[in-house]
């Protein structure tokens, strides 16, 4: 189940449901890909931030 938070909302899909709703919109597909890789680099990069200072 994938869970949405929109401001006064929450959306609950299945990834069935997920998948087809970007099935039509390749364009935004690519978006969120580009998007998640970013955010998962920028976790990264916090994490490693962290450790330098918990070691000093």
């Amino acid at each position: 189940m994938i869970e949405i938070k929109l401001p006064k909302q929450r959306l609950a899909m299945t990834e069935s449901e997920f998948m087809e709703l970007l099935r039509g919109r390749p364009d935004l597909w690519a978006t969120a890909l580009r998007r998640g890789k970013a955010f998962s680099r920028h976790e990264r990069e916090v994490a490693r931030t962290r450790q330098v200072f918990v070691k000093h």
